[in-house]
């Protein structure tokens, strides 16, 4: 920004009537945060930032300056003045103050808003932005390897939900608060926790805190962490709890640095409305959020590609594949398929799975080898081999299938994962395409119990295992029973069909669970015109559709209800993944 800064001018001959004159310049700054010098005692800014190791340093240009002869003549500026406008610098950058209006004012006077920035909560809203911007990623950082490797930290943690792969001793105090944070997340990410132990955690590393005051921003991140973990779990009401926590701290940070407010709503905020909509199949509210998040100026690459691949999870879910699909390769385009980026094969696994669901299984096992091929052969998601086995057992090729199963159990065991119903599901599918009927009883027998105790999220897999089990033996009709109407409590509305029609002589024998899944997908087509009418942004990317949309599922139910038969549905219902991975050998 342009400051006004008074200098002046001496006389160039003693005797004159006045030794020296005001001369009006104008400084501009660009600043940009660094550690400085521990053994340095005289910090200018790096207390008012609540860590003495750091220092604003800025880059100075001066502009209006008198000429020949008399710029030689020109004094020093005032240093108090000079501090106060590197200050004020300071609180633009971190958005404490509105940039956006202060731009028009150019150049500005140091002392009146210096003035109204100290009048209220000052330092503490400098503090606080400062800290955030830490965690946000958006400020100007010095180019120094303890930097380097913070921004590193948390982007990888943060942003693309990695690990912290060691904890750092930064003598910044603050730093080294971020790194505890950023390891007790990680930690928590490998077991599942409950509230009570989420909360215990919490106040356990407030009692460790050496900071007069921890920032907001650490409370804003481990609420939005919990809530994760907690709809990661299957737990969208306890995780609400959390998201309410989250948004007081978010409205207290509001209070004290209400110029940034798009990005505490948008970065941490909106996205968890969507996902907690999402887990209650309430979709046509999950794509309302995405979308004002999309809306957000500024976005950070990762938390937009976090974005597009939830529209992308929705959009699958409700039958628009298409949809999806061009969402989820435009954001591969962007990320151009980049190997240190872990939500780029996180993306190319969405990808194969829209290509799976859209029956091109030859395009899904690219993608899912290109996901694989990118990922730390160490730290393979085994997710993304059972996909791959999926793609090929669509396909018909039942030995690649099973190898990339058997891949997926080593994937698996090396990140500690006892039970993947997926993978049951696999090998389920794989057993009754072989015939081996008996194999399928014996693979359930073996996990029934686990079954059972699945939480809400994991009732696809388990629905899609009791379909193959009573294909395999048709005295198991109970258990599909009660799987299929979880299945259509948690809005898989499409899915469920295929185990109807199984289950179901005719339409009218299953009309009560057909109205439900017609109502349902009647308000999800309401939902994407809704969708297309809000953001014009999102809809550009929509293209026309395979079947089977619900536009196209809606006509063909209700026709083979007014016929009770299910006829209008043949040609529709092998087309439904993962259902369809359920096909018996002498079929």
């Amino acid at each position: 920004m342009k400051w006004k800064i008074n200098r002046s001018v001496r006389a160039p001959f003693v005797g004159l009537p006045h030794p020296q004159r005001h001369y009006p310049s104008v400084l501009q700054l660009k600043a940009f945060f660094t550690l400085d010098n521990p053994d340095r005692t005289d910090s200018i800014l790096g207390p008012l930032l609540g860590d003495k190791r750091f220092e604003v340093r800025c880059e100075e240009s001066w502009e209006q300056l008198p000429r020949l002869p008399w710029k030689p003549l020109l004094g020093d500026p005032n240093s108090t003045e000079i501090k106060q406008a590197y200050c004020l610098e300071t609180a633009i950058v971190l958005r404490v103050l509105d940039i956006r209006e202060l731009r028009k004012k150019q150049p500005l006077s140091v002392g009146k808003i210096y003035h109204q920035l100290t009048q209220t909560h000052f330092p503490q809203t400098l503090q606080e932005a400062f800290a955030f911007a830490l965690f946000d990623l958006k400020v100007s950082l010095d180019k120094q390897p303890e930097l380097d490797a913070w921004q590193e930290a948390v982007r990888h943690v943060i942003y693309e939900r990695g690990y912290l792969p060691h904890l750092a001793q930064p003598e910044s105090v603050l730093l080294r608060h971020g790194y505890q944070l950023l390891a007790l997340i990680s930690q928590q990410r490998q077991s599942p926790l409950t509230v009570d132990d989420l909360i215990t955690a919490w106040d356990e590393f407030n009692q460790q805190v050496t900071l007069e005051r921890l920032p907001l921003v650490f409370a804003l991140i481990y609420w939005n962490e919990a809530a994760i973990r907690l709809l990661e779990t299957g737990e969208p009401n306890e995780a609400e709890k959390f998201l309410v926590k989250q948004h007081e701290v978010a409205s207290e940070l509001l209070t004290l640095l209400p110029h940034l407010s798009d990005e505490i709503a948008g970065g941490l905020w909106l996205h968890h409305l969507g996902r907690l909509a999402y887990y209650r199949g309430e979709y046509a509210q999950a794509l309302q959020q995405y979308a004002l998040e999309w809306e957000i100026r500024e976005q950070q690459p990762a938390l937009k590609a976090r974005i597009q691949r939830s529209l992308a999870t929705v959009l699958s879910d409700m039958g628009y594949w298409q949809f999806a699909r061009t969402i989820t390769q435009q954001a591969l385009d962007k990320q151009q398929r980049d190997p240190a980026h872990e939500i780029s094969y996180k993306n190319l696994g969405r990808l194969g799975e829209i290509q799976a669901r859209q029956g091109e299984y030859n395009q899904a096992i690219e993608s899912f080898s290109a996901s694989w091929q990118i990922q730390a052969p160490d730290k393979r998601d085994g997710q993304t081999a059972i996909y791959m086995g999926h793609a090929y057992l669509l396909q018909g090729n039942a030995s690649q299938a099973r190898n990339w199963y058997t891949q997926a159990e080593k994937a698996d065991r090396k990140q500690n994962v006892v039970f993947n119903p997926y993978l049951l599901m696999g090998k389920i599918a794989l057993a009754l395409r072989e015939g081996e009927t008996e194999q399928v009883v014996s693979l359930w027998q073996a996990h029934k119990d686990k079954l059972a105790g699945l939480r809400v999220d994991r009732v696809l897999p388990a629905t899609v295992i009791a379909t193959g089990l009573y294909l395999a033996d048709a005295s198991q009709v109970a258990w599909l029973d009660i799987r299929l109407e979880k299945l259509i409590r948690a809005h898989y509305l499409i899915q469920a069909l295929y185990p109807l029609a199984l289950r179901f002589t005719a339409p009218n024998l299953a009309a009560e669970p057909l109205q439900r899944i017609i109502e349902g997908l009647k308000q999800w087509q309401e939902a994407i015109e809704a969708l297309e009418t809000a953001s014009p942004q999102i809809a550009a990317f929509k293209t026309p559709e395979v079947t089977p949309t619900p536009a196209v599922l809606v006509k063909a139910l209700t026709t083979a209800m007014q016929e009770e038969s299910w006829q209008p549905l043949e040609s529709l219902l092998p087309q439904i993944y993962p259902m369809n991975l359920n096909l018996r050998a002498d079929t």
